[in-house]
Formats: structure tokens, sequence, C-alpha cells
């Protein structure tokens, strides 16, 4: 039986924050044995040289511009945002979509209901009537008969690559913040600081858009960080004179992580390095339950994860490490898009 190809298309890595989830499932589908590849509409082989039937694509709306439109490929395309390129033309589109309650942005608006949905696992969804209507309205087309998936992302590193020993790591006095603080979440990054500061703790903030990391330091400086955690954030600061911001006639809800529940990959990663992790969302806390540490405040969230480096659960971290590397990487997330590939559902 011949390996089923894979072509990861668009967003070269360090061009774009979503260019590491590219990285992640070319790694991912390159390990469990398929032939994998990763083109971009600036470097890829022609058809002619290059036979493109039967592939698994994987694409995002913003980034699949000359990708080959072929009869027999299946397109996977994170926030397909124009389904008419592909469906029109009879070919088999996967909308990758946000495992999240709800959302109202520039691509998206819809309330998810999951019970109208297939388990593909434990966090990834199928829906195999979708259509366009899950869109912002600037975007629908009257768009149907494609399917969808809704999921979350993962840990970067493979099952084997997850080193217990690294819980029992000696932490520097420093908290080490890679991402940017424009937008959501800056309003709740900064009670972080301001607790740090007030506790003379050093803050060092690495802008990825500025100074992109290699999947090998950002893991280095989240081993080394006095704490570890994720702070989603919430567009109740964004408002206008009324107190309000909307789209679509809808409060926007893209940015507030907090409220649709978007479960960030920053989290699971940190985990799979030996941390116990401290967030602000209760849809994580609802995931992960006792293997993050919860509150609301994000003031007094740095001080519970300092509390808990002092006398740490070492047990529990374990166990955490345990759950993400046999349910949060990017190999479970590549077996649920073969699943669907296969019409195995």
């Amino acid at each position: 039986m011949s390996k089923l190809k894979v072509v990861i298309w668009g967003l070269p890595l360090y061009t774009h924050t979503h260019s590491f989830i590219h990285a992640s499932f070319y790694k991912a589908f390159g390990h469990i044995g398929c032939e994998t590849y990763w083109f971009h509409s600036g470097n890829y082989p022609d058809p002619s040289i290059f036979d493109y039937s039967n592939v698994l694509f994987f694409s995002e709306g913003y980034a699949d511009d000359s990708i080959p439109l072929v009869e027999s490929a299946t397109y996977f395309i994170h926030n397909s945002i124009d389904p008419s390129k592909y469906v029109n033309k009879g070919l088999r589109l996967v909308d990758i979509r946000f495992n999240v309650k709800e959302i109202n942005d520039l691509n998206y608006s819809f309330v998810l209901d999951k019970s109208k949905l297939k388990s593909i696992d434990s966090v990834t969804l199928y829906d195999p009537n979708a259509d366009d209507t899950v869109l912002a309205d600037a975007k629908q087309k009257n768009i149907f008969g494609y399917e969808a998936v809704y999921m979350m992302w993962a840990t970067n590193l493979l099952p084997e690559e997850f080193n217990f020993d690294d819980r029992f790591l000696k932490r520097e006095d420093k908290f080490y913040f890679i991402g940017t603080l424009g937008g959501s979440p800056a309003l709740e990054m900064q009670k972080v600081v301001n607790t740090l500061q007030r506790l003379n703790i050093q803050w060092i903030n690495i802008n990825p858009w500025q100074n992109p990391c290699t999947f090998e330091e950002n893991m280095e400086l989240m081993k080394r960080s006095i704490i570890s955690l994720d702070v989603r954030g919430s567009d109740a600061y964004h408002t206008n004179s009324d107190g309000k911001l909307e789209l679509n006639g809808k409060s926007v809800t893209g940015g507030n992580h907090k409220k649709i529940g978007y479960i960030p990959c920053r989290l699971l990663k940190q985990i799979s390095y030996g941390r116990m992790s401290g967030t602000n969302s209760v849809a994580v806390k609802e995931l992960l339950g006792d293997y993050v540490i919860y509150n609301d405040d994000e003031s007094q969230l740095p001080i519970d994860c300092l509390d808990f480096e002092k006398n740490p659960n070492y047990d529990l971290v374990f166990e955490a490490m345990k759950h993400v590397q046999q349910n949060h990487t990017f190999i479970n997330r590549a077996n649920a898009l073969i699943k669907i590939f296969n019409r195995e559902i």
C-alpha cells in the first residue's frame, strides 16, 4: 500500500506566527510515515513534474495562493474564508475551524452546537454537511456541500520527545513572555507584570514578529522561566462610545478568548516542557482540570503559580505531562485529519 502523500502549503517557517502550526503538522505527518512536503506559492514543483493526485493538502485561507487544484486531492484549509475556490470546482474541501464555544470576527460568526457534530476524538469534532453561513456576513456566498472539522492545536513535541525529568529543572528568577502585547491580552498581561514588578521579579518580553524564536529557544525559555502561565484576553476594553464593539451586528469575540473558550497551544506546550502552567481561562480549566492552576484574577494568578513552584507537586506535573503526551500532540491532530481524509467516521 502506497504512503499517504501530504503537502503543507504556504507560510514558510518564521514568516508568520501560524507558520509554527504548519511546521508542527509537517513534523507530525512525516513522523507517522506519510510522504510529506512543504511548498508555498513562491516555491513549488509544477504539476508536470510532481504528482498532486490523491494528496492531503493542509493550508490556510490567507496562504493558499497558487495551490494546485486537483480533482482527486483533499483540501484541509484553516480559515477557509473562500470555500467557493474549491467547491465550485467540485473539489473536496474540509474547513478547519477553531473548536470554541462561539466566535464573531472578520472571518467567522457562529455559536457552536457540539451536539450536532461527530466526535473524532475528545477534542476534535466533524461536520459532514458544512456551509458558509458560519462565515462573517461579508464573506458569505451561499456555498454549501463541503465539510468542516473543529479542532485545537497542540504541543510541538512528539510523544517520544517528552523529557519527564524536565519537571525537576531549577528555574531562573525571571519571567519570560514570548508574544506580542498589542491588543488582546494587553491589559490582562499588564496585571501579571504589575504583580511581578511588585515582587521584584524581572519580566522579559520577546516579540516573535521582531525577533522570532526557534522551537528550541522557545522551549528553553519556558523551562527556565520562574513561573509558567498563559493569559487569555478580553474585548471588554475595545469599546465604542456606547460601551460596545460590534461586527456583523453582534458583539465582537475574536480577541475575547476568555469568553469563547479558545484553547491555546502555548499552555499545552508549557505542560509538555515539564511545567505546571497557570491560566485565566475557565475553558482551559474545564479541559485540563487539576493539570493547570486557574485564577480569573490576573493579578493573583502569578502569585498562585509562584506558590506552586515553592513546593511543587512533581507527581501531578508528571500526570499532566502524560495527559498531554497521550492527547494533545500534533500526532493526535494529524491522525484526526487522516480519519477524515479516509472517511473513517
